[in-house]
This record gives C-alpha cells, sequence and structure tokens, in this order.
C-alpha cells in the first residue's frame, strides 16, 4: 500500500462521515465499514473504500481489517434516537467488543475510540476533564460509558496504542439533531430555563474530525483521553443569543422556571402520543437545558495542538447550510 489505511465504523453518520472527507483530504486511505456496504448520501463522491459488516456479529468482521493500519470506532446510536436499550448495549458495548477482538487479529497501530463528553453526567457549575469520575445518567452514557472501560482495558491488556476522544455537544453543517434549536430561535418560541445559565460544551463538526486527524498523527498513545470541546464553556442564553444574532433577531428571550418547563414538557409529550406533533419540549430537552456541562480542553490544547473555533463562527457555518437546504 502507498498509503496508511484507516477503518472508519459509523462512517455514514454525522460526525462519521465528516472525519471520512477530512481524512481523504489529508491524503489517508479510507475504509468505510457499513451494515450494508452501500455508498450513504453523505458519502457520495469521496474515493473510499466501503465494505460491509455488521459490529454486533463478529462473524461478519472477518477481513475488516486486512491492511488496515488504523481504526476510528465512531459506530453508535445518538441519545434520545430510539428507547430500545437493548440496542444500545449491542452497539457500544458487545460492538466494541467485537471490533477490538477482530483488532487483535491484525497489527493494528493505533484504535481511536469516540465516547462521549457524556460519560462524566452533568458536572453542576464545574469543568469536567478527563480526572472527573464517570457519573452517566442515562443509558446512551451508561453503554458508551461501558464501551469507553472495555477500550481502556483492552489498551492495557493488549497493549494497542489507543486514543479516546470525547466529543461534547457536536453542531455544525449536516448536523439535523439540534435544528429544533435554531428553527424555535427563529420563530421566536425559544424561552429561557432558570435564565439560560446552565453551561454546554459545544463543538463545531470541524474541529471534531480535525481532533481525530490530530489523534492518528500525536505520538501520545499510551491510553490516553481527551475531552473534544469549544474553546470555552458556554451557557445556554450565551449560545442562543448568539443564534439569534446570526439570524439578524433580538435576543430578549422569556424566562420561565425549569419546575413550570417541565410540567410543559410532560402535557406536551402525553398529547403527542394522541395527536401527532412534533413536541417542541420535551423531559429531556428541559433537562438538557438545565444540567450544566462544560469541559476542559487544557489537555487536548497542550497535547495534540487542538484549536478549536469560535461559536459565531461554526455558528455562522451551521446557519448557512440550514438554509442553503431550506430547513429555515
Amino acid at each position: 500500500m502507498n498509503k496508511e489505511y484507516v477503518l472508519v465504523t459509523g462512517a455514514t453518520g454525522f460526525i462519521g462521515s465528516n472525519l471520512v472527507r477530512a481524512l481523504v483530504n489529508a491524503g489517508y486511505g479510507v475504509r468505510a465499514l457499513t451494515r450494508n456496504g452501500h455508498v450513504s448520501q453523505r458519502l457520495k463522491g469521496m474515493d473510499i473504500e466501503m465494505c460491509q459488516g455488521d459490529l454486533a456479529e463478529n462473524v461478519s468482521l472477518e477481513g475488516v481489517l486486512e491492511d488496515v493500519n488504523c481504526v476510528c470506532h465512531l459506530a453508535g446510536v445518538l441519545g434520545g434516537t430510539t428507547s430500545d436499550e437493548e440496542y444500545y448495549h449491542q452497539l457500544h458495548v458487545r460492538g466494541t467488543a467485537n471490533l477490538l477482538a477482530a483488532c487483535d487479529k491484525f497489527q493494528i497501530e493505533k484504535f481511536i475510540h469516540c465516547s462521549t463528553a457524556g460519560v462524566l453526567g452533568p458536572n453542576g457549575n464545574g469543568i469536567a476533564d478527563e480526572n472527573s469520575p464517570y457519573s452517566p445518567t442515562n443509558i446512551y452514557e451508561k453503554t458508551k460509558a461501558e464501551g469507553e472501560k472495555l477500550v481502556i482495558k483492552n489498551a492495557r491488556e493488549k497493549l494497542l496504542p489507543t486514543i479516546i476522544l470525547r466529543p461534547g455537544m457536536v453542531y455544525g453543517p449536516g448536523d439535523m439533531h439540534h435544528l429544533g434549536l435554531f428553527r424555535s430561535i427563529k420563530k421566536r418560541y425559544f424561552f429561557l430555563i432558570n435564565s439560560g445559565k446552565s453551561y454546554l460544551d459545544p463543538v463545531f463538526i470541524e474541529d471534531v474530525a480535525q481532533a481525530f486527524i490530530k489523534a492518528l498523527e500525536t505520538s501520545e498513545t499510551a491510553d490516553q483521553i481527551y475531552m473534544i470541546a469549544g474553546p470555552n464553556p458556554i451557557t445556554v442564553k450565551e449560545m442562543a443569543s448568539v443564534i439569534a444574532r446570526a439570524l439578524d433577531l433580538p435576543d430578549n428571550f422569556m424566562n420561565i422556571p425549569r419546575g413550570i418547563a417541565m410540567l410543559l414538557a410532560r402535557i406536551l409529550t402525553g398529547l403527542s402520543k394522541f395527536i401527532p406533533f412534533d413536541s417542541p419540549l420535551t423531559p429531556s430537552r428541559v433537562k438538557f437545558l438545565t444540567e450544566s456541562r462544560a469541559s476542559s480542553i487544557k489537555k487536548a490544547r497542550e497535547q495534540l495542538s487542538y484549536n478549536p473555533v469560535g461559536l459565531e463562527k461554526g455558528i455562522s457555518e451551521t446557519l448557512k447550510w440550514y438554509e442553503k437546504n431550506g430547513y429555515i
């Protein structure tokens, strides 16, 4: 082979497809693992090799790692996507174990695992870092934490050079998960809960992709974990204000107490079971907007030369994509 080959799991997802593009642009050969082996809309036009395999079925992974130098494991299901707890476990835990077992049969040079800052749970008014204790609060975070622990255990037992990246709230062009936030601000029905003083850890998608590239290129490989977020923790109010300004709208949002917001969310969620509509407020969204999750990127800055863009630039690029594609 003339160039280094990277296997990417979860290549058709939001983060995965952006990573594939960044890898190709950086000169890496890419093998994308998908269940059907077909090129998705997000991967069209990219010079990559597609392969078929199901992480939940270790037999289907035979040969997937042939001639691969490094692995970027991003396959997962986003929190709130499904209520099937077994599916989270099957992909985040069993799937990770199967992939690690497959790696054991080949001379893999580096394994990079995409975890989440969510494995640490909410942290009040503090700022989490790589030494903060696990404190997951939902099935998504719990199974991601289990998968991360498997990766750490494997690295120590098999001496496989391993890096774990923990992205925060990933947003950017192509992101549909946070579209509702932009729409609610655009339509002027967004409101603050508890004055919007809780902290978020938004990180622009291009910064996440570049963090993976830097992780591939760094010599720091001894069970290293890195928090990946924006330059600074941002309050809900600050983020909403940046989005409003990008939309040329005022940022004088109405404020309501958390208790009232949660009651309203439960009423709307209950009604949505009988009257088909997408509730703008759910209990999980109330929690998201009122539980502080802030991360320190000091270690990533120092060891990976990680230097994320500011929130204003990231929001501007995201909004342009939404508008261009008719979502806003």
